[in-house]
């Protein structure tokens, strides 16, 4: 208990700094920011042990950066913001889930939207409208015709004309750069609730389909539940997800997922679908789409795609 409590006075002395450091406005001249070179995987354990000391390690997965990432900034002030983010993912999440943390990082716009394609849709989406290889709206245009997401635009550019523009591309919200850090949190927190509230006046959204995503071996739910998959397991729905709601032959699955120099047969398929199906489960409320075409084969019963 102690240790705990010595962990929430060290996060409270921390957030009161980085609050103080937000008031100074001349804060580049008069040295306030102490800028210097972070390594990104030992903060993330900073992040980790945090919340171990709080009791909350069960419900958080950290996942380093694979390789070294260094950011240039001010430590306190980058742990400060990293520890409120996930204590606010926490906070907003069901009791019994677990928040992944991950950090990724890009060089340009262009890469930015091909990261954003192999991972779920984000909830919201904080953009800028300067960017070193082009234009934020134009990836708020990308975003709003091929995600699912609320987008706040926070540029210095606070023209009428740039601000109609802003909304055109597709933000929800458009604001200016110094608005505080409030205010900010406030606007997200009114589009959670948009989109966790949705008005009975609107009409059903297209439900979200299940993607096999080959690169990660994932099964990613409509409700963004992933599962974790294995080669026998990404073979086989690589076969299913390509015909939906067709029946697949049980011969043309075994043939699918047979390896040279190794058996595997009806009695092993059904094996796989059946630790298939425990595994959707466990990371989805959602019923399984796979089901069982008796004297047949499998059929996979829901929309679906193969990225």
């Amino acid at each position: 208990m102690t240790e705990r409590l010595g962990w929430i006075d060290d996060a409270v002395s921390r957030l009161i700094t980085l609050i103080d450091r937000f008031l100074v406005i001349d804060s580049r001249d008069g040295g306030v920011l102490q800028i210097e070179d972070i390594d990104i995987n030992a903060m993330l354990e900073d992040v980790d042990r945090h919340f171990e000391a709080l009791g909350m390690a069960p419900r958080l997965r950290v996942e380093p950066y694979p390789g070294t990432l260094i950011h240039r900034g001010d430590p306190d002030m980058l742990l400060t913001v990293m520890i409120n983010l996930v204590d606010n993912a926490l906070k907003c999440s069901p009791p019994d889930s677990v928040v992944d943390v991950r950090v990724s990082s890009v060089d340009d716009a262009v890469l930015l939207i091909e990261l954003m394609a192999t991972r779920p849709d984000p909830t919201v989406v904080i953009l800028d409208i300067g960017q070193p290889d082009g234009d934020g709206r134009e990836i708020a245009r990308r975003l709003r015709a091929e995600r699912s997401c609320a987008i706040i635009m926070l540029t210095a550019l606070n023209e009428a004309d740039e601000r109609v523009r802003g909304y055109d591309s597709g933000a929800d919200i458009y604001m200016v750069k110094h608005t505080s850090l409030r205010e900010i949190e406030a606007a997200i927190n009114s589009l959670l609730r948009r989109i966790r509230e949705p008005s009975h006046r609107t009409q059903p959204s297209t439900p979200r389909p299940w993607v096999l995503h080959r690169p990660s071996w994932s099964l990613i739910a409509p409700d963004l539940g992933t599962v974790k998959l294995i080669a026998t397991e990404v073979a086989f729905l690589s076969v299913l997800m390509s015909t939906i709601n067709e029946t697949c032959l049980r011969d043309d699955l075994v043939q699918a997922m047979a390896r040279r120099y190794t058996t595997f047969d009806n009695r092993h398929l059904d094996a796989v679908v059946s630790r298939l199906r425990r595994k959707i489960a466990k990371a989805t409320d959602l019923p399984s789409p796979i089901k069982v075409i008796y004297g047949s084969g499998y059929a996979f019963t829901s929309p679906g795609r193969v990225d």
